[in-house]
């Protein structure tokens, strides 16, 4: 590994208060923490000969590198950078009456970044001569501050019958790193605030066969706000809006059906709503842009096992509806994307296990027996894993 963490500290200091518990004769209860944290992080990165000479994409030839590892570690340049985030936050349970149960909460959060500053060797790698300018010449340190942002949640519980609930969910949160490293209003120089994340979610959840058998039924909704996008405008350049928007529904089933036949099933049905300027995603934010190809339309996955005395047969079945998805390979221009798509597909599995005494058992495993051709990721061109067997004994006391 070229490129290298070699030393780093970090400190945390904690302060927390419980206030307890205050019952009532209504059944009413209040259960509250406030607790006050705060983080100090500071890092020390040293690097030897960047990973990005050895891109053949960009036409760089291979660096020369001198074997001897302490000349090698010459031509290193050290960044220095801290982190600093302060917290505090808050969770309340109460129960209004007896069959409801509120979770209220939040998170009021504030980031501090420092610029990264680099000491250089003599030997310092091309790449860094804007940075170093010289030998051991530190560039001044900046600092990006994000804003006291308050981040709520909130969860209801209500128990319609012994054997069923409903339940209704809002939280929030953000993703300081997308933005902290190299996403800036070109014009102003100001960092973009974070990208958050607004999720809606509620349902119904049931416990039958005295709890053997769980069944759950829900909608969700998340949407994300100030996504960073490029506008090619000197006066806005770099800036945010709208974000993904995902929303769809969910139905699983998991537990004993009979004494001898057990079953895991989930069906997800979900919608993904990709941001108003989707090809032109700062290269922080393209992880997500793939996310439809992983994330199908429609996925349904099962697992059931079926005992016989001393044999246990099982089977696995994954399908999942066609996927596609748009990327910008590196060194290539939004003209130039590429629409990956793949047709809808299935997956078998089987196992068997037999118990051949009290202590030992056998176990067989069948994975992809129809041995399909699939692909996890369309940047890599990589496929699942192929048919595959694997026999275990298994011992126990």
């Amino acid at each position: 590994m070229l490129d290298q963490l070699i030393e780093w500290w970090y400190e945390d200091r904690d302060m927390g208060w419980d206030p307890g518990v205050f019952p009532s004769e209504e059944n009413f209860a209040k259960e509250r923490d406030e607790i006050i944290q705060k983080r100090t992080e500071q890092c020390t990165y040293r690097s030897g000969i960047s990973i990005e000479e050895w891109n053949n994409n960009s036409g760089n030839k291979a660096p020369a590198i001198d074997t001897d590892s302490a000349n090698m570690f010459n031509q290193q340049i050290t960044t220095h950078t801290r982190t600093r985030q302060t917290g505090i936050y808050f969770a309340s349970h109460l129960r209004p009456f007896s069959r409801a149960h509120l979770i209220l909460g939040g998170r009021w959060a504030k980031d501090r970044n420092d610029d990264p500053y680099f000491t250089c060797s003599t030997k310092a790698s091309q790449t860094y001569v804007d940075y170093c300018n010289g030998n051991y010449v530190r560039r001044a340190a900046t600092q990006y501050k994000l804003e006291p942002k308050f981040l709520p949640y909130a969860g209801l519980i209500y128990e319609i019958t012994p054997q069923i609930n409903a339940y209704a969910s809002y939280t929030t949160t953000y993703v300081r790193d997308i933005n902290s490293n190299n996403t800036t209003n070109l014009a102003t120089g100001d960092w973009l605030p974070p990208v958050r994340s607004i999720t809606y979610e509620g349902g119904l959840k049931g416990a039958f066969f005295d709890d053997r058998l769980n069944v759950a039924a829900s909608y969700f909704k998340m949407r994300q706000k100030d996504f960073p996008y490029q506008t090619y405008d000197a006066n806005t350049s770099g800036t945010t809006d709208n974000g993904w928007r995902v929303y769809g529904w969910e139905f699983n089933i998991a537990g004993a059906i009979t004494p001898n036949w057990n079953m895991a099933a989930g069906f997800v049905k979900q919608k993904q709503v990709v941001p108003s300027n989707p090809g032109e995603i700062l290269l922080g934010a393209r992880d997500d842009f793939t996310a439809s190809y992983r994330a199908p339309e429609k996925s349904f996955k099962l697992f059931t096992t079926y005992s016989f005395d001393k044999l246990m047969l099982g089977l696995g079945w994954r399908w999942q509806s066609s996927t596609q998805s748009a990327w910008i390979p590196t060194n290539k221009t939004q003209v130039e994307q590429e629409m990956m798509k793949q047709d809808a597909y299935q997956v078998f599995d089987l196992m068997a296990r037999y118990q051949i005494d009290r202590n030992f058992s056998m176990q067989l495993n069948v994975n992809n027996v129809f041995d399909k051709v699939y692909y996890q990721h369309e940047r890599s061109y990589i496929s699942g894993a192929p048919r595959n067997a694997m026999l275990t004994l298994n011992y126990r006391m």
